[in-house]
């Protein structure tokens, strides 16, 4: 019983390293109106692009679009898109192995 609480506490202070030693502050972020919403035909991840300014971007995102692959988030831009209202994007500060120029969206608000 004790080694189980030992190594729960090791995972414990490993994640908690993990968190500690990750910087957001080069999370990207931007807010504006979305002027590409593109989903490939089966599945997979979508891109998509506002006009408004970027900032943080981090330097792995050399390409101005976004990437996920969460149906909700998708639904949500899909109403934002077709309702032309902005959006504000917020990236995880790290681009994907499906495009590595593009980094992956963290969290989406509707203003």
């Amino acid at each position: 019983m004790l080694r189980l609480i030992r190594a729960a506490c090791a995972g414990y202070a490993t994640a908690l390293l993990a968190i500690a030693s990750s910087n957001p502050a080069v999370a990207g972020e931007q807010a504006g109106v979305i002027t590409i919403l593109s989903a490939p035909n089966k599945g997979g991840p979508v891109a998509v692009v506002l006009n408004g300014a970027r900032t943080n971007k981090p330097a792995c995102a050399t390409d101005g679009a976004w990437t996920f692959q969460d149906a909700n988030l998708f639904a949500m831009l899909l109403s934002a898109y077709f309702n032309a209202k902005p959006v504000s994007i917020t990236g995880t500060g790290a681009c994907t192995a499906e495009f590595p120029n593009r980094e992956e969206v963290n969290y989406i608000n509707l203003p």
